[in-house]
């Protein structure tokens, strides 16, 4: 009898740790669909400003330093942000090879206008294709815009419109995917400074608001477009200087962008209550 009993008990103790070291695997499993970012910035000619002239006198910088500071800048302020999510690494401030692979990530892909695709209703997100509604507008957009001796060639449209990156190279992803070890990429492929001259009461004031925006492509290692679209953000009208919309701003845009991304596969873990933890923590939050 007693020997069943030790037996018994040396079950249930057996039982308790395998469920706690299952536990313990499972708060610590980081486990990713993708595993590292690749960071690639706007092209030069790809920067639209209204305020170019003010930018310069403000910030005693020339247009391509401008340029210049707004690509790198974006490209750290991504790093930054998205080191939360995944490793990154950014094309634009590695070595003199890194730049070699830019100009031919440049070279390797075409550039059009296409209409924002719709955001899908929360209810409805479950199962649908990320990309459905996208797919559908474009193939029935007439638009012609487009980029034409690497000049932005527009007709009116009151459709809400990004510029899209399209991969002409198919060799080029798995090139980059094997040498660094990136399985997403996030093509940055345009920024844009606007005034928001909508309000003239405002404009007569000079309190009126800017719209920073930034059009980006998120593409899989295989290929696949997985994120596309616009993020903005708004800053005074009185602010000219490069190193503030840089420090103030970039952060917010860097931040939608880091939502854009596929989310990390993070298990959720059954956490305790305030009375059931025994260091008297609230375990989980």
């Amino acid at each position: 009898m007693l020997k069943s009993r030790i037996i018994v008990l040396l079950l249930v103790v057996f039982c308790a740790l395998q469920s706690a070291m299952a536990q313990d695997t499972a708060a610590l499993d980081t486990s990713y669909k993708y595993k590292k970012v690749m960071i690639i910035p706007f092209e030069e000619q790809m920067y639209l400003c209204q305020i170019q002239n003010l930018l310069a006198n403000e910030s005693q910088m020339n247009t391509a330093q401008i340029i210049r500071s707004f690509r790198y800048s974006i490209a750290s302020s991504m790093q930054n942000e998205f080191l939360y999510l995944y490793s990154t690494t950014s094309l634009i401030h590695l070595v003199e090879d890194s730049l070699k692979d830019l100009r031919r990530v440049y070279g390797s892909i075409s550039r059009t206008y296409d209409a924002v695709p719709e955001e899908p209703k929360e209810e409805n997100k479950k199962g649908l294709p990320l990309l459905k509604n996208f797919e559908r507008k474009k193939k029935e957009d007439n638009e012609k815009t487009h980029i034409q001796n690497g000049q932005i060639v527009s007709h009116y449209d009151n459709t809400p419109r990004f510029m899209n990156a399209v991969i002409k190279d198919k060799k080029l992803l798995p090139y980059l995917y094997k040498k660094y070890g990136t399985d997403l990429f996030v093509f940055i492929n345009e920024m844009d400074i606007e005034n928001d001259l909508s309000d003239p009461y405002k404009v007569a004031e000079n309190n009126y608001m800017r719209i920073l925006k930034f059009h980006y492509t998120i593409y899989n290692f295989k290929g696949k477009m997985v994120g596309m679209g616009v993020v903005s953000t708004t800053f005074p009208s009185t602010e000219n200087n490069v190193g503030n919309i840089v420090k103030n701003y970039f952060p917010l845009i860097t931040k939608q962008l880091a939502t854009k991304l596929p989310q990390p596969k993070v298990p959720k873990v059954n956490t305790a209550t305030p009375i059931e933890s025994k260091t008297g923590g609230v375990l989980g939050k």
